[in-house]
C-alpha cells in the first residue's frame, strides 16, 4: 500500500520505549537513527511506497462497505 503521509521513522520510535536509548545525547545513537532512517527512506525509494494518488485498494471510503456488499446513497 502508498504511503501518504510519510513521517520520519523518530516519530515512530520515541512512541515505544524499548528503543528510547536511540534519543540520547550520544553520538553513536544519533548515527544509529540517521542510519535507521535512511533505511526506511530507501526502501520507500525502491519499493515505490510513496503515495501520489489515490489507491484502489485504500481503506478510504471503508465506511461505505456494509455487510451484504457495497450500499450507495
Amino acid at each position: 500500500m502508498p504511503i501518504r503521509e510519510i513521517h520520519p521513522v523518530a516519530d515512530y520510535l520515541k512512541l515505544q520505549g524499548r528503543f528510547k536509548h536511540l534519543f540520547a545525547d550520544d553520538p553513536l545513537a544519533r548515527e544509529e537513527l540517521a542510519h535507521l532512517q535512511a533505511l526506511a527512506d530507501h526502501n520507500i525509494e525502491s519499493y515505490a511506497l510513496k503515495g501520489g494518488a489515490p489507491d484502489a485498494l485504500d481503506t478510504e471510503g471503508a465506511d461505505t462497505v456494509r455487510r451484504g456488499g457495497l450500499h450507495f446513497a
